[in-house]
């Protein structure tokens, strides 16, 4: 029996030389042509705050030496301004359109065929860790975790694999996140970034170049260096986990990816639908001996177009795997690679406590957006940004009338659509929207981007109280006799400052689908009304559908002299256990204009019912005490925000 075991021991190493026998539960060890595979992810950074890029004022030695030596990417982007939706996107390899993933902090379901990308990796005997973010988005978060990572935990990394195998390794940088940037108060960001940085690493206000968005002040200035000694301490730490690298001797045969998640954590930045959102700084290096999987020579900028759909088909097919047909990304390494496409798309929809539907093109260059809610500003209120020293400076010298336009412009109402060339105007000044030399690509992009929500039956376009009832977002939105998608979209996209669009939005106010009435209700909300239009919202106010009601009677709050009855409707909701409608009664009072004090006593009513019930739904109860303290706040009547 021994000899038996022995003699087919001898054949199997025979036949597999580079195998090994060890323990762990390994499914396949030591091929020389599986490159390990590092990832370093860092929060919250546009490719403009790091000095690779051109910024002179922040310290980034690390990642400016991994650009100079490998590829740096100048048109990569995330799909979404946020982490949650990003990296549901990541994780998935698929359009948080088409998931119903696009909320964040949201937790519906997914179909059980989509795997994690790791998971395809570890099939190929790689080890794979997370330090250990993850921020799925999905209510299958932890069957994708278990399936993906052999270890996700802050423990994680690749030490732990068996002799000879393999790794992927993913580590997450909190350091330039929004908390350390902005978020935080002064003090305590003083002794958990400023004191970890040495001397030679710290930018001073005094000495740094003003961001051209901003308002050149002494509390600006150092509002602003805070965000880069955030990002410098960052960088050192990515340092630090090089140095390990190189102690385990494990950098000449390690492949080094760094990417952001996300735009910058500041205001109009992260959180918008915004090249300063969507646009993120993406640089891979390759050791020598993996330099032939390299389509792009080592030291050089590649213009290559880059999506986060991209990622997880890259690495499978780096990896030496199959890329699965649902995933809507492209390989741009290993043998499956294939050729950029001519346009990548991006959203931003509900973000915590704010409301929001935009859909946003980019051919790398130029980033076209459809605001299907231009009455609420890029940046909106929301406790998590407002609890800030920036924010609250920001608002401050607006009121004082310090702010010239374009650094004021963020708190106005937006634009229908945006254009802008990302090259010559990255901080995104001058929108070409009614430029006559860009009408014909204005056009296109349009077109691309109406094109692109009927080709993924964009489930987003549903109230979100809709949508958290769905079993499946993903399946419901296939169904074409439910999801009537088309004849909203058709609503959605309709002129409400023309008198023909008045009279489409007024029959649409009529019609038997409960879609299309409500994007009738909210598009005629966006301006002031007709006597006509005013009639129709009046009867809305009573639609079966409570959240067509519920925008009708916004409508009616901002724009008529007698609302008594739409202030009613709004108050019942807001007061109501739906906590989707609660919500989207909230946004409609906090967006009343000079009337939202009228709310104030609704506001505390709701903060003592959170009090004393709060719900099942955290995610919901925390989105409802934020609206309810930062509108409190925002109107002088209560304590300040803490976080």
């Amino acid at each position: 029996m021994l000899r038996t075991l022995l003699a087919s021991l001898f054949l199997l190493l025979s036949l597999f030389p580079h195998a090994q026998v060890t323990g762990g539960g390994a499914r396949v060890q030591g091929n020389p042509e599986k490159p390990n595979v590092l990832w370093l992810t860092i929060e919250d950074t546009s490719p403009q705050f790091i000095g690779a890029y051109g910024n002179p004022d922040v310290h980034t030695p690390n990642i400016d030496r991994l650009a100079a030596e490998g590829i740096r990417f100048e048109r990569a982007f995330a799909p979404a301004p946020v982490c949650a939706i990003s990296r549901n996107a990541l994780i998935t390899g698929m359009s948080p359109d088409k998931l119903g993933t696009g909320n964040h902090r949201s937790a519906y379901p997914i179909p059980d065929f989509i795997r994690g990308y790791p998971a395809y990796v570890r099939d190929r005997g790689y080890y794979t860790t997370n330090n250990a973010k993850t921020d799925y988005n999905t209510s299958r978060a932890d069957a994708i975790i278990a399936e993906s990572w052999d270890e996700s935990s802050n423990k994680a990394g690749w030490w732990d694999r068996a002799p000879g195998q393999p790794f992927f390794s993913v580590f997450n940088f909190a350091e330039s996140h929004q908390s350390r940037t902005m978020t935080q108060p002064r003090p305590w960001y003083e002794k958990n970034v400023l004191a970890h940085l040495p001397d030679s690493l710290i930018t001073h206000a005094d000495e740094l170049e003003m961001l051209p968005v901003y308002r050149d002040s002494p509390d600006m200035r150092e509002h602003i260096a805070r965000v880069y000694n955030s990002i410098n301490l960052m960088d050192l730490r990515i340092g630090e986990m090089l140095d390990r690298l190189e102690a385990d001797g494990l950098t000449d045969s390690t492949i080094v990816f760094i990417y952001a998640d996300h735009g910058e954590a500041v205001p109009g930045g992260k959180a918008t639908a915004s090249g300063l959102g969507y646009r993120v700084p993406f640089l891979i290096w390759f050791p020598e001996a993996y330099r032939h999987f390299s389509p792009w020579e080592s030291g050089t900028v590649s213009q290559e177009l880059l999506t986060f759909l991209d990622l997880g088909p890259t690495l499978i097919s780096l990896t030496g795997g199959t890329v699965p047909e649902y995933m809507d990304g492209r390989a741009a390494l290993g043998n499956e690679r294939e050729p950029a496409p001519e346009y990548i798309f991006a959203g931003r929809n509900r973000l915590d406590e704010t409301p929001d539907l935009a859909r946003s093109v980019t051919d790398g260059r130029y980033l076209y957006t459809r605001n299907f809610f231009p009455q609420y500003p890029a940046q909106k209120p929301q406790k998590y940004a407002d609890v800030s020293d920036i924010v609250q400076a920001i608002r401050a010298d607006d009121r004082a009338g310090l702010l010239s336009e374009p650094q004021s412009r963020i708190l106005r109402p937006q634009p229908t659509e945006t254009l802008f060339d990302l090259q010559a105007d990255p901080w995104e000044r001058n929108n070409l929207i009614d430029d006559p030399a860009h009408a014909g690509r204005a056009k296109r992009m349009r077109e691309a981007v109406r094109e692109e929500i009927l080709a993924e039956r964009d489930v987003h376009f549903l109230p979100e109280v809709a949508l958290a009832k769905l079993p499946m977002p993903y399946t419901f939105r296939q169904d074409q006799n439910s999801y009537h998608l088309k004849n909203a979209l058709k609503v959605a996209l309709t002129d409400p400052e023309t008198i023909k669009g008045q009279r489409k939005l007024i029959r649409a106010l009529h019609d038997d689908d409960q879609l299309v009435r409500y994007w009738a209700a909210i598009v005629l909300g966006r301006v002031p009304p007709s006597a006509d239009a005013v009639a129709a919202l009046e009867t809305a106010l009573t639609d079966e559908h409570p959240t067509v009601a519920i925008y009708a009677a916004g409508a009616l709050v901002r724009h008529t002299d007698n609302a008594t009855a739409a202030t009613e409707v709004l108050r019942t909701h807001a007061m109501g256990e739906d906590p989707y409608r609660a919500l989207s009664a909230l946004q409609q009072m906090q967006y009343a204009g000079p009337r939202m004090h009228d709310f104030l006593p609704d506001f505390r009513a709701k903060l003592k019912q959170l009090d004393a019930d709060p719900g099942a739904d955290k995610n919901m109860a925390y989105n409802l005490r934020s609206i309810v303290e930062t509108s409190i706040f925002l109107l002088g009547e209560g304590p300040k925000l803490t976080y």
